[in-house]
């Protein structure tokens, strides 16, 4: 949530697209629940954006495969320990996979 509001404080506008999207799905006469998501698409990309955006997490945890794999020709052996870890803010800021662009 934090994460949330900080964004939310630097992109006022975003904020209020945001706002919109929740009076019109819900109004003010009743509690929000779980159904209403499919009908903020908008909000659930904010979600996402916000979660990409912020890293909350440093870095990845190890991961294995579980069965025998083939990456460009090289072969897996079962439980390979593939990446150990990698940086998510990093991977994150790609500059080629970037869907927004940070302007300056």
């Amino acid at each position: 949530m934090s994460g949330f509001i900080f964004l939310f404080l630097h992109f006022p506008d975003i904020q209020r697209k945001v706002q919109l999207e929740i009076e019109n799905a819900i109004g003010h006469d009743r509690t929000p629940e779980v159904d209403d998501k499919h009908q903020m698409p908008y909000l659930q990309a904010c979600i996402y954006e916000c979660l990409r955006y912020q890293s909350h997490l440093p870095l990845t945890a190890p991961h294995y495969n579980t069965k025998k794999i083939n990456i460009f020709g090289y072969t897996i052996p079962p439980k390979t320990i593939v990446s150990k870890y990698i940086c998510i803010y990093q991977v994150h800021r790609n500059e080629p996979y970037l869907v927004v662009r940070q302007t300056q």
